[in-house]
Order: C-alpha cells, then structure tokens, then sequence
C-alpha cells in the first residue's frame, strides 16, 4: 500500500459523483475515471484507466495510482473499491493489487477490493 498520495488534477467532472483525474507521471500520464459515493460505506468505482504513452506501461505507475485511489478511498470511509469492466487482458493487474472477481448482476467483469 502507498503511503503517500498522488496529487491529480480533476480534468472533468460529467455529474456530482464522476470525474475524470490526470496524473502527471515520469514520461506521461494516468487517466482515471471514478465515481465517488458521498455516503459512508458505499464503494468508490473506478470505470477507466489509462496509462500514456503505451512505452511507459509496466512501469508501476498505474499501480501506484490505484493504491493512492485506495488510500483515499479508506480515508473517506468507502466500504470497497470496484473496478467495473476489467478486459480479461487485464485482470492479473487488479489481481495484483488484491481486487477479487466479483458477479453484480450478472456482470461477471468487475472486481472488487474490500476496505478495512
């Protein structure tokens, strides 16, 4: 788990709970997108990300990210934070990083990291 935050930049925000933020790494950028639940308890929903360019990936960097997206999240009493729409060439990362599958509705596609 990181110990320090990343800072990003709020780059967009489509409604009250979504925003898109933009964090400055060595040699490019990570893009997430997130919906945030203001009530205590509720998920925090990462539905993109996106390293660039692609010549820095696996590097860390994305990790580095979502741990920091963890943090926060645990600090703001979010119960779990999902990852909605995991490509099936990406799952051994959130794997990695301690999210398990997770079937909501049928979607067999997203994966979930419980917070103490």
């Amino acid at each position: 788990m990181a110990d320090e935050r990343l800072r990003g930049r709020v780059v967009a925000r489509p409604s009250r709970n979504e925003r898109t933020l933009n964090f400055d790494v060595p040699g490019g950028k990570v893009v997430v997108d997130i919906k945030q639940n203001d009530r205590s308890g509720r998920p925090y929903t990462i539905t993109g990300i996106d390293v660039s360019p692609k010549s820095i990936r696996r590097e860390g960097h994305g990790t580095r990210v979502v741990d920091s997206l963890t943090v926060t999240a645990r600090d703001r009493k979010a119960g779990s934070v999902v990852a909605q729409k995991v490509l099936t060439s990406a799952e051994s990362f959130w794997q990695k990083l301690g999210f398990v599958r997770v079937t909501n509705r049928g979607i067999l596609d997203n994966f979930e990291k419980k917070l103490k």
